[in-house]
């Protein structure tokens, strides 16, 4: 089926279709026909990772049944060369057809699934690009089932079928088919904000959109008349267990929330919009303001940046912040996301060995991964954020509240956006010092290349905001340097903490926690129960390894930790 919308003449014609087989076999057929190449051999290339999740993921796991055939249905053999890429060889210029079946079920926001209640696909999971073509215009044609609802930001023909201006763009929008799928849209500065949910909800739609039309607006402030989209789809999955994941597009989002089956519950609801609040600003800060280690994307392998945690951390930063400024956080809830933030990185063991810039650039080695060492890993998401707060307050702080971080994001977006080949960490030193008149090396050294504890409470005594400490109440974690999970009906033990009472005393992953010799571990409330049990600062914990009961005493359980408040030494003020 040939696209209707044109994107100027080419020779080269790629029309995508999608099929599907039984629902309970989970398999896409997905076939690529290309014509007018010119060529005598064809690769066919799946990427082996995705924008917004810097890890190789080897989406080529999932296919199978792979067959070519030319235009007069004849088979032509397609040799696998490497673990992403099929390459056939044929006549000069011949037309021919690729096709494959793909295994989709998983859902999160990032990738697919095929089931009997939807049809869900991220491209770049999903479909291969023509080595050499990526920049040819593409057409798709959906086999779906009737009357069911298609949300997506991909640009659809009169006759059904959807067309993209390259490859890049078309795997770009993420899609959901469905004949449950509600749809609603709502208006901001004359640009339409589709909202669509898949899911379980009370049919609470309208508040959803009125908190979106907030954020929108706060967004569109913030960026001062830059508006790179016409039109923006929030593509939503509502679950009934915990989730928060979201995928950032040019012109879209994919997220998976929940609980939210009982949409607007007020916590579960505000986390969710602190999701799509990210994932928004993500179509400013990395779909187009981009590390120049990102272009152009390179699908076959890794794209390595030590600037993460500015791409994702300060977009957690504004995330919170502009929905403070939307009105939909107080200020009190916005400082004590910042004080948890600063208790988390005070208990991170990380952050006495890796580096934010670290962090980024060895993204690619963890990925999804739970193994390894969990005393190694730092989340440049939430230490970014914080960087990115400590960062504002300092250029607010320089300039008596003349500038702050907007002014280094406007000033770095409109100097390095439109020459297309992204930023480095050498626009960002020049546009900090430019915007607040000071070196910021110094700073990026000691607390982005380096792991010098930060310095809150200097920071926010600058810009008038105080830090109160208090002693937090002990915990697993804190007191004996135990991460425990619950695991059929036993305390298991998932990390020891460098330097702790529990290391010393010989405990490791895996062991199973049975009590003390008189007081058995309860299934809840554990916390409370290690302050009952020990005794001058020590405890003796039966554990189990291997099947074998062992005795640990563990001793000087008496960590300094702290909870943070941050509040105005003077009133009358607001951030």
């Amino acid at each position: 089926m040939t696209a209707t919308l044109s994107f100027g003449k080419t020779e080269t014609e790629i029309k995508y279709r999608l099929s599907f087989e039984e629902p309970n076999s989970h398999l896409m057929v997905v076939s690529v026909s290309v014509s007018g190449h010119g060529k005598s051999e064809l690769d066919f290339v799946l990427p082996s990772w995705r924008p917004g999740r810097y890890a190789i993921q080897n989406y080529s796991r999932l296919v199978q049944e792979v067959s070519a055939f030319d235009d007069q249905n004849k088979p032509i053999p397609a040799k696998k060369i490497n673990k992403d890429t099929w390459r056939i060889s044929i006549s000069k210029n011949q037309p021919v057809t690729f096709s494959y079946k793909f295994y989709a079920n998983i859902l999160d926001a990032g990738s697919t699934l095929y089931n009997e209640e939807e049809i869900y696909f991220n491209g770049s999971n999903l479909f291969v690009y023509v080595d050499g073509f990526k920049h040819s215009p593409v057409s798709l044609t959906i086999d779906s089932p009737k009357d069911w609802k298609t949300a997506t930001a991909l640009k659809r023909n009169p006759d059904g079928s959807f067309v993209s201006a390259n490859y890049d763009d078309f795997i770009d929008c993420p899609t959901i088919i469905s004949p449950t799928i509600q749809h609603h849209v709502v208006t901001v500065r004359n640009i339409p904000f589709h909202i669509w949910i898949q899911g379980k909800t009370n049919g609470n739609i309208l508040a959803l959109g009125e908190s979106i039309s907030k954020i929108a607006e706060s967004q569109l402030e913030f960026w001062d008349g830059i508006v790179p989209f016409s039109e923006f789809h929030f593509l939503y999955h509502f679950v009934d267990y915990r989730n928060g994941h979201g995928v950032e597009h040019a012109t879209s989002t994919s997220m998976v929330l929940g609980p939210l089956t009982d949409m607007p519950d007020s916590n579960n609801f505000k986390s969710a919009l602190g999701t799509t609040s990210h994932e928004l600003f993500h179509a400013w800060n990395v779909k187009k303001l981009i590390p120049a280690d990102l272009v152009p994307y390179d699908f076959t392998k890794e794209q390595y940046s030590d600037l993460f945690w500015f791409v994702e951390g300060f977009t957690s930063y504004f995330d919170l912040y502009l929905n403070y400024k939307a009105g939909i956080l107080t200020e009190a809830e916005l400082f004590a996301d910042f004080a948890n933030q600063f208790r988390i990185q005070e208990l991170t063991p990380g952050n006495k060995i890796t580096s934010l810039s670290e962090s980024s650039f060895d993204s690619w080695l963890y990925g999804y991964a739970s193994d390894g060492n969990r005393n190694k890993p730092i989340s440049f998401y939430g230490k970014g954020e914080i960087v990115g707060f400590l960062m504002d307050l300092k250029i607010r702080s320089a300039t008596n509240g003349k500038k702050q971080l907007r002014d280094v994001m406007l000033q770095l977006y409109r100097e390095t956006v439109p020459s297309g080949k992204g930023y480095t960490k050498a626009d960002l030193l020049r546009i900090l010092k430019s915007v607040s008149g000071e070196d910021f090396q110094p700073f990026f050294t000691e607390y982005i290349d380096g792991v010098t504890p930060l310095p809150y409470e200097k920071l926010l005594a600058g810009f008038g905001l105080s830090l109160e400490k208090e002693p937090a109440p002990a915990t697993f974690r804190t007191a004996a340097g135990l991460d425990l999970s619950r695991q059929n009906k036993q305390w298991v033990v998932t990390n020891v903490r460098p330097g702790s009472p529990a290391l010393k005393a010989g405990l490791d992953i895996g062991d199973v926690i049975k009590g003390t010799e008189t007081e058995p571990i309860p299934d809840t409330e554990i916390d409370p129960w290690l302050e009952k049990v020990k005794t001058n600062d020590s405890v003796t914990l039966e554990f189990t390894r291997s099947g074998e009961t062992r005795i640990a005493k563990l001793e000087n359980l008496d960590p300094v930790h702290y909870s943070y408040k941050i509040s105005w030494k003077e009133s009358g003020k607001s951030f």
